[in-house]
């Protein structure tokens, strides 16, 4: 049932978020042939489909498509990709390889992972702060229990 309705909701999606495919032209054959075929723009379009389909295991799909785009250099692949790794969509959090992607599509020119960019540094550095405060305390509160003779 699910995949009959995925070509039908891929068009609805394609012909309003990415209008440069026509409600006209088939979404999954065509897209997937193109996808297939190494089009780097096809891949991105396919992996977004994937990803708005609300289907769980789409989201894998939607993993391995933008994964397939992204090393093509396609900047919007690389920050969706970054995003699924920022917040632990499909793969573990990884804040390093969230940062290398937006790195690499801001250098790309694009604007959005420039500042995504930023906020993932603020939110790393703020991160890294805690829990260098936090080993502190606890070196602290270690050399205390230690004076007073506690375990």
């Amino acid at each position: 049932m699910v995949t009959r309705l995925l070509p039908i909701y891929c068009m609805i999606c394609t012909a309003w978020i990415l209008p440069q495919i026509s409600l006209a032209q088939p979404c999954a054959g065509d897209l997937e042939r193109r996808a297939f075929g190494g089009s780097s723009k096809a891949q991105f379009q396919l992996a977004y489909c994937y990803e708005r389909s609300g289907v769980t295991g789409d989201l894998s799909k939607a993993f391995v498509w933008y994964v397939a785009s992204a090393q093509q250099g396609n900047p919007e692949a690389q920050l969706n990709l970054a995003w699924m790794y920022e917040n632990a969509v499909v793969v573990p959090r990884n804040q390093a390889q969230a940062m290398f992607l937006l790195t690499q599509a801001a250098r790309a020119g694009y604007q959005q992972a420039r500042e995504d960019r930023q906020l993932l540094h603020k939110r790393y550095d703020a991160e890294s702060q805690r829990q260098r405060v936090r080993r502190v305390y606890s070196i602290l509160i270690d050399s205390l229990k230690a004076r007073r003779g506690i375990n």
